[in-house]
C-alpha cells in the first residue's frame, strides 16, 4: 500500500514517538497531533487515510474526537482505531458505538498496531472500490434510462408518422370496396391490401409497446382480476371460427384472482391463442389449462402443432426472429410478438417459457404469475 496518510492524535510523548517509527518504516505518512482540537484541524486540512486516536486527553478528550468526526461529511468515512489504556468493557463499547473500528489496549505491541493498522486499510480501500463501482452502475443505470426514454420518443414519433397514412389508407380502402363494384378476384386483392395495412398499424403499435417497457415507460396498472375470465375475454376477442377450431379451458385448483394487469396479460394470451391457431393442424383443440397453486397461478396454452426446434425454448423470446425459428412464426413477422409477452410478463415478475410435448405432437407456451 502506498501513499498512505495516517494521523496520530495523542498526548503522550512516548506513544507518537513509537507509533511514528512503527508506521514510518512502511514508507507512509504520518502525522503527529498532541491534542483533538489539532487532530481534527489536520483533518479536515488534509483527509487522512485512517486515524489512531488516544482517548484520555485534557480539553477534548478521543470520544469527543470520534463524534466530530462522524458529524462531519468529509471526516464520517475515515476508519478510526482507538488506542487507550482503559480496559474496561464500558469504555470499548462506547468506542464503537462514537464509530471506532477498533480498539487497541496500551501498552501495545507494534506488530499488533501494524497489523490492524494495514487490515482497516485494505477494507477503507475495498470499500472506497464498491463504493466507486456504485456509483459507475449508477451513472451506468442512469444513462441508458435516459437512452431508453429517447429511443421511447423517438419510436412514438415515427409510429404516430406512420399511423395517420395507414389510417388514412386503410379508410379510403374500405370505403372503396363499399363503394365500388369489384370483380371476386379484385374483393379478394382489395381484402389482402386492407388486411397488410392494419397487420403494418397493429405492429407499429406493437413497437411502441415494447419501446414503452423497455425504457421503463409503460405503467402496469395491476387490479385484483380473474385470470379465468380474461382468458375466455382473449380467446372470444380473437373471433377465432369456432367450426374450425375447438376451444378446450380446465381450471385445476381453488380459483383465486390475481393482482395483474388485465390489458397487458390479455394480449400475451391473445399471443400465445393465436399461435396455437395457425401452427395446430386442421380440426385441432386448442387446449388452455389453468393451474391455481398455493402461491402462483400457472396458464398454459396447448397447439397441435409441430412442435419446437431441439434447443430453441429460450430463442423464441429472444427480440427478433432466429434462423432456426423463422418457419415457427408468423409469415412476414419480425419475431416480436413473443418477445412483447416477455416483457409484459418480466414486469409482473412472473416466468415464461415454452416446450415441445413428450411423446405428443405440439407445444406448450406457459406463464406464471405470483399469487
Amino acid at each position: 500500500m502506498k501513499n498512505v496518510d495516517i494521523l496520530i492524535i495523542d498526548d503522550t510523548p512516548a506513544n507518537l514517538d513509537l507509533l511514528f517509527a512503527t508506521l514510518k518504516a512502511q514508507g507512509w505518512k504520518v502525522r503527529l497531533l498532541p491534542s483533538g482540537e489539532l487532530g481534527v484541524k489536520a483533518a479536515i486540512q488534509q483527509i487522512p487515510d485512517l486515524v489512531l486516536l488516544d482517548i484520555n486527553m485534557p480539553t477534548m478528550n478521543g470520544y469527543e474526537v470520534c463524534k466530530l468526526f462522524k458529524e462531519d461529511s468529509l471526516l464520517k468515512d475515515i476508519p478510526i482505531i482507538f488506542i487507550s489504556a482503559f480496559d474496561n468493557t464500558d469504555d470499548k463499547v462506547k468506542a464503537f458505538h462514537l464509530g471506532g473500528v477498533d480498539y487497541i489496549t496500551k501498552p501495545f505491541h507494534q506488530e499488533e498496531v501494524l497489523a490492524r493498522v494495514k487490515t482497516h486499510l485494505q477494507i477503507a480501500r475495498l470499500q472506497n472500490e464498491v463504493q466507486a463501482k456504485n456509483e459507475e452502475l449508477r451513472l451506468s443505470f442512469e444513462k441508458e434510462k435516459q437512452l431508453g426514454e429517447f429511443r421511447y420518443d423517438l419510436m412514438n414519433c415515427i409510429v404516430h408518422d406512420i399511423k395517420s397514412p395507414l389510417s388514412g389508407a386503410s379508410l379510403a380502402l374500405k370505403y372503396l370496396k363499399n363503394e365500388k363494384e369489384f370483380d371476386p378476384d379484385e374483393l379478394e386483392m382489395m381484402d389482402g391490401v386492407i388486411s397488410s395495412v392494419e397487420k403494418v398499424t397493429e405492429l407499429s403499435i406493437e413497437m411502441l409497446n415494447i419501446g414503452k417497457l423497455e425504457a421503463f415507460n409503460m405503467p402496469v396498472s395491476q387490479t385484483n382480476s380473474s385470470i379465468v375470465d380474461i382468458v375466455k375475454e382473449s380467446y372470444q376477442a380473437l373471433c377465432i371460427d369456432t367450426q374450425t377450431f375447438k376451444y378446450n379451458l380446465t381450471v385445476t385448483g381453488d380459483e383465486y384472482k390475481v393482482f395483474l394487469d388485465e390489458k397487458l396479460i390479455q394480449r400475451v394470451l391473445e399471443n400465445f391463442i393465436s399461435n396455437a391457431v395457425k401452427f395446430s393442424k386442421m380440426n385441432p383443440t386448442i387446449e388452455i389449462k389453468v393451474f391455481f397453486q398455493e402461491s402462483k397461478v400457472r396458464i398454459e396454452v396447448i397447439d397441435q402443432g409441430p412442435g419446437l426446434p431441439k434447443g430453441s425454448e429460450d430463442e423464441l423470446f429472444e427480440k427478433y426472429v432466429q434462423k432456426s425459428l423463422q418457419n415457427y412464426v408468423m409469415k412476414g413477422s419480425v419475431g416480436l410478438g413473443l418477445w412483447f409477452c416477455k416483457l409484459v410478463i418480466d414486469a409482473h415478475n412472473g416466468e415464461i417459457g415454452a416446450y415441445s410435448l413428450k411423446g405428443k405432437y405440439g407445444s406448450c407456451f406457459y406463464f406464471e404469475l405470483a399469487k
